[in-house]
């Protein structure tokens, strides 16, 4: 399952543009002060705010986007057109990855392309040809490249490999097969008895159970819980008491419908003496 993330915290093509020229002072503050103020409503989790901040061209994007939580930004550098009316704002990024469920902190650089429109400096954003969808959202290939030095530049730089190593050993950990722990269960159909069936959720997100069965003399199933993180695990327990008078129980079927997916899981319940 994969959730887009706001393409602002990641590889952005850079407008074509002239080398950079110092701008007035009263310019570089302007925009210094709206970068500011963008990267801290993320930080407070404002988004909402942070629509006065986005061109218009790009206010769709930003709405329909997924919203990256970040710790701490710096502005490294801005870099300025001629007429002062575009830039591109290169700054790092501590933002919050998720692996395997636990959040991990990395430092991203983020260049942001940033324009004047009716007097006031907002970001902007324009897809360019070679964009991708990936894990963490639109990205650019070109930018991700190999240093001459042996360096990789444009990912994250504070990942070790011993986080790597540990995620990768949890993934492979929980990424069990998603289900029951058993096909079917048996219970005695001439005096009371129970077992249990155990779901094990190997999806990587949250689901949710919905439990069907049919409503039989004697017969009551009881579900743990419907809502399970990725690894938990929810009990069935299933019981039978005959009573006189009833009619012989016959084989049937509980299932067990995995939202959001609307996949279905059967356990077949059967008797004996």
């Amino acid at each position: 399952m994969i959730r887009r993330i706001l393409p602002v915290f990641l590889p952005l093509v850079a407008f074509a543009q002239t080398p950079s020229v110092q701008p007035p002072a009263d310019v570089d503050a302007a925009l210094r002060a709206r970068v500011t103020e963008f990267f801290q409503d993320f930080v407070d989790g404002k988004y909402r705010a942070v629509m006065d901040l986005v061109a218009e061209d790009t206010q769709e994007e930003y709405f329909a986007s997924g919203k990256a939580q970040i710790k701490q930004f710096n502005i490294r550098d801005i870099k300025y057109d001629s007429g002062f009316e575009h830039a591109t704002v290169n700054s790092t990024v501590k933002r919050v990855w998720v692996i395997s469920g636990k959040p991990v902190d990395v430092d991203v650089e983020m260049p942001m392309t940033w324009k004047l429109e009716k007097g006031k400096w907002v970001w902007t954003h324009e897809r360019g040809p070679h964009d991708w969808l990936t894990p963490m959202g639109p990205s650019d290939v070109e930018l991700v490249k190999r240093n001459g030095d042996g360096t990789v530049s444009g990912v994250p730089h504070n990942v070790t490999q011993d986080m790597v190593e540990a995620a990768a050993k949890k993934i492979m950990e929980q990424q069990q097969q998603t289900g029951f722990d058993k096909p079917a269960i048996t219970l005695a159909r001439d005096k009371a008895s129970s077992e249990k069936v155990v779901f094990h959720n190997g999806v990587p997100g949250s689901v949710h159970l919905d439990l069907q069965a049919p409503k039989l003399p004697g017969f009551t199933v009881k579900l743990e819980k419907t809502d399970l993180n990725l690894g938990e695990d929810a009990v069935i327990q299933v019981s039978y008491a005959p009573s006189a008078g009833t009619a012989e129980p016959q084989p049937f079927s509980i299932r067990v419908v995995v939202a959001p997916f609307n996949q279905p899981f059967n356990i077949a319940v059967n008797f004996a003496n």
